[in-house]
């Protein structure tokens, strides 16, 4: 995988080869669903420094912190209607406008990272990502970074059985808020930079928000006893990157396409960070005296019972004509080819 990332930056140095050091001819602004920490540094302001050093300071693109350009939950609004030209997000917070974006940000009932980069990247699902994006949110958006398997919870209670997530409130966001609702948990939508305040203060029992390592910056072992294992619902999570559409029509060939591979090329380069990250992240969560409780069978089990209740559900409000039907399908389809040889890789 590291081979690949190295290959999509080079395919692409050539198009900066001839442009020359300049003020920037195209500057955008960039809203963020992101507090600060890594989903600023190593994935949208990574991006925007990949795009500055391949179009050879030609095109700038300035990273905000999620809430200073309209709401870090509605990023996919803010670029819609022009008050940043570029935004940095998930479309799982839109999951509420259409439960089919949960295809693209990820979910509970999902594909995996591999499987996900082989359909975005090979099977399709890229191109399919931006025709429903640009008609459903109105926006042209592309993948821009990716999580593997999300750690799980960190709580200030153990939470091992069904009986433990009954009343349990839980920060949580995307479809899995519905799901483990079902469960008989209350959850709490809230944005990345209120997530530490909350639980600190109590408002909440326990949080999820991403992998090992990302939790760990976040400093949530600090304030939370119990590190719930695994992460059940969240197999990977996909971030993007959004653009106003009358902003990406100004662009020239070239830089839709220097932006394009830069966005490639951070969604491999984080995946692998990640990967990589996430071994000592979780040693060093085992040698600090964080507890780690796995979920039991019966709550891993009653957990596929929900997803396919919720799916089923939703497939039958949706209707067979909706982009939902239409997504599910292509990633079931996708993901049975895949398991023909999954026992050979």
């Amino acid at each position: 995988m590291r081979k690949l990332s190295t290959l999509i930056t080079a395919s692409v140095a050539a198009l900066a080869i001839s442009s020359s050091s300049a003020q920037a001819a195209t500057k955008m602004n960039m809203a963020t669903s992101w507090g600060g920490g890594p989903m600023i540094e190593s994935v949208a302001q990574k991006f925007a420094d990949s795009v500055a050093t391949l179009s050879g300071g030609e095109i700038e693109i300035i990273v905000y912190p999620g809430g200073t350009l309209g709401s870090p939950l509605e990023v996919s609004e803010t670029v819609k209607t022009g008050l940043a030209e570029a935004g940095h997000s998930s479309a799982n917070y839109d999951w509420g406008k259409n439960p089919a974006n949960i295809f693209f940000g990820g979910w509970a009932g999902g594909l995996s990272p591999d499987q996900m980069l082989s359909w975005l990247y090979q099977g399709g699902g890229l191109q399919l990502y931006k025709e429903f994006r640009l008609e459903t949110a109105g926006v042209i958006e592309m993948p821009c970074g990716m999580t593997p398997r999300e750690a799980g919870m960190h709580s200030r209670k153990s939470v091992k059985t069904l009986e433990d997530i009954k009343g349990l409130k839980i920060r949580t966001a995307g479809v899995w808020s519905a799901i483990i609702s079902d469960l008989g948990a209350t959850t709490v939508s809230l944005p990345a930079s209120e997530i530490f305040s909350a639980l600190e203060r109590g408002v909440v029992d326990a949080i999820e928000w991403n992998s090992f390592s990302l939790n760990r910056a976040e400093g949530f072992h600090n304030l939370a006893e119990y590190l719930i294992v695994p992460g059940v619902h969240q197999p990977v999570v996909v971030t993007s990157c959004l653009f106003n559409p009358e902003a990406w029509s100004k662009l020239s060939e070239r830089d839709k396409a220097i932006i394009e591979v830069a966005a490639k090329e951070v969604t491999f380069d984080f995946y692998e960070k990640l990967q990589f990250e996430d071994i000592d992240a979780y040693k060093f969560f085992q040698s600090s005296g964080v507890k780690i409780v796995e979920l039991d069978d019966e709550v891993k089990a009653a957990v596929k019972t929900s997803i396919d209740k919720w799916a089923t559900a939703t497939l039958e409000k949706e209707g067979d004509d909706s982009w939902f039907a239409r997504l599910y399908h292509d990633q079931e389809n996708f993901r049975k080819n895949w398991l023909l040889l999954s026992g050979y890789r």
